[in-house]
C-alpha cells in the first residue's frame, strides 16, 4: 500500500506493483453521488496477509494523473479512483481510499507547475 508518509506527497507517475494472489472477480457497476464506476474484486497479498479488495474504475476520466494504483488501472483499463480493503480475519479493519475530483480543469499556472514536476521527474528521475 502507498503511504504518503514515506514518500512526502503522491507519486503520482509511479507504478506501484500489487501483487494479485487470484482470480479478478469482474462486479456490477454502481453508481455513487452521481458518478459511474466499474468494479473489480481482487485477491492480494499486502504486506504478506491476503486480503480482498474492491477497485472502483472511472472509464470517464482515462488520461488523469490523479489515481490509485496506475499499474492496476492500466491492467482493468480504467483509472482507479477508490479501493476498499475488505476486513479479513488477520486484519478485521476495512480501509477505503479515494479520489475526490474537485473540477474538471486546472488553471494555466497549476498546469504550469505539473508540466514542470513531469519534466523534473524525467530529468532527474528517482532511484533506489
Amino acid at each position: 500500500m502507498l503511504c504518503l508518509e514515506d514518500w512526502g506527497g503522491w507519486a503520482f507517475y509511479k507504478d506501484e506493483n500489487i501483487t494479485i494472489t487470484g482470480v479478478l472477480k469482474t462486479l456490477s457497476d454502481t453508481i455513487i453521488n452521481s458518478i459511474s464506476y466499474k468494479r473489480t474484486q481482487i485477491p492480494i497479498n499486502s504486506n504478506n496477509i491476503l486480503v480482498t479488495i474492491i477497485a472502483y474504475q472511472r472509464c470517464d476520466k482515462i488520461g488523469t494523473m490523479f489515481q490509485l494504483q496506475r499499474g492496476l488501472g492500466n491492467k482493468l483499463g480504467c483509472p482507479v479512483t477508490r479501493i476498499d480493503y475488505l476486513p479479513s480475519p488477520v486484519d478485521p479493519v476495512p480501509i477505503s481510499s479515494e479520489i475526490h475530483f474537485l473540477r474538471n480543469n486546472l488553471s494555466e499556472k497549476e498546469n504550469k507547475v505539473f508540466k514542470a514536476w513531469e519534466r523534473n521527474m524525467k530529468k532527474y528521475p528517482i532511484t533506489k
